[in-house]
């Protein structure tokens, strides 16, 4: 086996030390009667406050009692006992107000003091004029006013101490609540502890037996998976040939079909690696559908080589091929993809695996022999454009870049880009199947993908055929949106080429003014609107207002359908 090296070894289990097994308990139980030493203390200063509320508003109480007897006294209570009665309650304030002192009082206690002994001296002038029935009189009224006054603001500093106590013993209570339930918690852990140790080296090894098997999963599937298309690869085709050679009979035989693409060299070398791969994948995509049905296993065994494994009657193993032949099968502007393949059966043509494999290469190789694949040619590539000029979309395109370039009061040499790069701005669509290109409807993802590439591939073009960074990256540039949104580098606002900016607008008219298989044209009143109504988010405004002002100089460049229908 090839993957014992992916492997990875469990490492040897430690034992939990001495030391760690009795420490932790006990730092655990330590931290527990710590933890209750502390709800205790935080007990007591909830009651202490509690006890210091019940204490300030006794003392209101006394003194609304005090603030009461001159009033009692003008009422005909004997003024003995109102005096032995306000002594008692001056005793009971400051026994109280001592003991508030004694703590920790709020910063309202001093001020509330020092407001009693003024209420007190009020309370005194008021008792004289009750004891000398002068307390209706003016002079009274006055004394009644002013002891009213100074209890109000009195009450006021009480009120305040007694709100701040509440707070102390309802704050205290709170993290009292708190550390005991810390501490229920601390005291479950002790009992978890040893638990958890004791199934903890389990987990260690089972997690790591886990990945073990998912790494080992990993690397069979990538062992037998093509990384470009996904399809099996040519081990995976061994291992299910073995597999199928010992139930093969007369009756059910084997087809192992290789298929070779032809043409795809030429159009890998044209458009580059990044359009080759895309076309494989495309390609394998289209086999595993086709053969899927049948029952039959689809194959890359590298390159542009592909395979068809299965076990199947001879009247449908016809079908078979003819359905892979065309899925492997695919054109576009100036290029073709066919296939050649050779076909072997098991039993009958061969009877071991290497005999079969030689076999099948064999006739694929002299199947293509006999036929010449289309390949594309830079120079066919970028010609065409050129001899349409005036005569298509293309054409059309560059020349409404070109007015709006001049308008923009760009330089000659930068107007001659801009013209070039419109010229050439789709020829990466040259790579796009016409599978893809004429379809009628949406496009799948897959599709959607395949067609966002074209930038990429018509800026090495245009880069290859006029040897211009610039203009490549024009081309390159020409579906960047304004917003950030357009392909294929996600390019925005000043990121974008102003060439690049002024090709996109161009293009979109054109494109929105053309019939499309999926669609009619638009008038070009429509289109316009839908310009002023993308200036911003997929089209610069400024490159839109060029766009008016130069359609409104030679309406002529930008009247008339053109030739394409090309998505």
């Amino acid at each position: 086996m090839v993957e014992h090296w992916l492997i990875r070894p469990v490492p040897c289990m430690q034992k939990p030390t001495s030391r760690l097994t009795y420490v932790v308990p006990i730092v655990m139980v330590a931290l527990g009667f710590a933890a209750i030493a502390l709800i205790a203390t935080l007990q007591g200063r909830a009651d202490s406050a509690r006890r210091a509320q019940l204490t300030v508003e006794q003392i209101g109480r006394s003194l609304e009692h005090a603030g009461a007897l001159p009033s009692l006294v003008q009422a005909g209570q004997p003024a003995g006992a109102a005096a032995v009665d306000l002594k008692e309650r001056r005793v009971a304030v400051s026994e109280g107000l001592r003991e508030l002192r004694a703590g920790e009082p709020p910063a309202d206690v001093v001020p509330a003091a020092e407001a009693i002994d003024l209420l007190g001296a009020r309370v005194d002038a008021s008792l004289v004029l009750a004891r000398d029935r002068r307390l209706a009189t003016e002079a009274g009224l006055a004394a009644v006013r002013k002891q009213v006054a100074q209890l109000d603001a009195t009450n006021r500093l009480l009120a305040r101490a007694s709100g701040d106590y509440a707070a102390r013993a309802a704050f205290a209570r709170r993290q009292a609540l708190q550390g005991a339930v810390l501490t229920v918690l601390l005291l479950l852990s002790v009992f978890a502890f040893f638990y958890t140790r004791s199934i903890q080296d389990h987990r260690i090894v089972r997690r790591l037996f886990t990945q073990n098997e998912e790494l080992l999963a990993a690397s069979r599937d990538e062992a037998l998976t093509d990384a470009l298309t996904g399809l099996n690869n040519r081990r995976a085709l061994q291992i299910d040939l073995e597999a199928a050679l010992p139930i093969a009979s007369d009756d059910e035989r084997v087809l192992l079909a290789l298929f070779d693409l032809d043409g795809f060299k030429g159009y890998n070398d044209t458009f580059g690696h990044a359009a080759g791969d895309e076309l494989l994948n495309r390609l394998g995509r289209n086999l595993t559908k086709a053969v899927e049905d049948l029952g039959a296993k689809a194959y890359r065994l590298g390159g542009d080589e592909f395979c068809v494994l299965t076990q199947i009657d001879e009247l449908r193993s016809e079908a078979l091929i003819e359905a892979a032949i065309a899925a492997l099968t695919d054109e576009g502007d100036g290029w073709s993809i066919g296939t050649s393949v050779g076909t072997v059966w098991v039993p009958g043509d061969a009877s071991d695996v290497e005999t079969a494999l030689v076999m099948a290469d064999e006739r694929m190789y002299s199947d293509k022999a006999s036929r010449k694949g289309e390949r594309p040619t830079l120079q066919s590539l970028t010609d065409g454009p050129k001899r349409r000029v005036e005569e298509g979309s293309v054409g059309r395109v560059a020349a409404m870049a070109q007015l709006i370039a001049e308008h923009l009061q760009l330089g000659g040499e930068e107007v001659e880009a801009v013209r070039v790069a419109a010229d050439l701005h789709d020829i990466g669509k040259s790579s796009i199947p016409d599978s893809i290109l004429a379809k009628e409807g949406e496009l799948d993802d897959d599709e959607w993908a395949f067609v966002k590439k074209h930038t990429i591939t018509g800026g090495r073009l245009a880069f290859a055929a006029h040897a211009r960074t610039h203009t490549a990256a024009l081309v390159r540039s020409s579906h960047e949106h304004f917003d950030g949104n357009g392909y294929p580098d996600g390019l925005a606002g000043e990121q974008i080429p102003l060439g690049a900016r002024i090709i996109a607008v161009c293009d979109a008219y054109n494109a929105m003014t053309s019939d499309r298989p999926f669609r009619n044209a638009m008038p070009p009143g429509v289109a316009l609107r839908e310009l002023q109504s993308c200036a911003g988010s997929q089209f610069d405004p400024q490159v839109v207002e060029a766009f008016f002002a130069s359609a409104a100089k030679d309406a002529s460049a930008f009247k008339g359908r053109p030739l394409e229908s090309r998505r």
